[in-house]
């Protein structure tokens, strides 16, 4: 008996898809259809990694001193550790990227059937304007946020 099986629809509708790998941003992730592209940082996998590159590194010097070898079996469990580490982290990454979509519709759903209405907005400038007359003529202090607005008339808001 001979089966026909159709191919299954790509995920994404073909959309391209703009990857800008780099060092202070892990990923930087475009695809079209978004306002503005999502940014992952690499800070904190950078200073795991120099981390265990600094415990790497004071193991070889040890080795050196003690008795001259190159390798051990606690060194490659360090190199072990730091290559996991690093993969999960990307890994972790990855996956926040592509279940963004879910999440987001997911919200919407369970929001219609309250019937709430639900439109989705970029987060572009939100934290450089005034939440109460939505000023863009605004000062700010660690969470302090000062909205200066008509005239002499200033406002403080916590």
């Amino acid at each position: 008996m001979t089966v026909k099986v159709e191919e299954p629809p790509l995920k994404g509708d073909g959309k391209p898809l703009y990857i800008d790998i780099g060092v202070v941003n892990l990923a930087t992730v475009w695809v079209e259809g978004l306002k503005q592209p999502i940014a992952f940082s690499g800070r904190t996998v950078l200073a795991d990694w120099w981390y265990w590159t600094g415990r790497i590194s004071r193991e070889q010097r040890r080795l050196a001193r003690i008795n001259g070898t190159k390798t051990s079996k606690k060194l490659r469990k360090l190199y072990r550790i730091r290559q996991r580490r690093f993969r999960h982290a990307v890994n972790a990454m990855v996956n926040n990227f592509w279940s963004f979509d879910y999440i987001v519709r997911r919200f919407k759903e369970k929001a219609e059937e309250y019937g709430i209405k639900v439109e989705e907005k970029s987060e572009y400038k939100t934290s450089s304007k005034c939440p109460f007359c939505h000023s863009e003529n605004i000062k700010t202090n660690g969470r302090l946020l000062n909205a200066y607005t008509v005239g002499w008339k200033r406002i403080g808001m916590r």
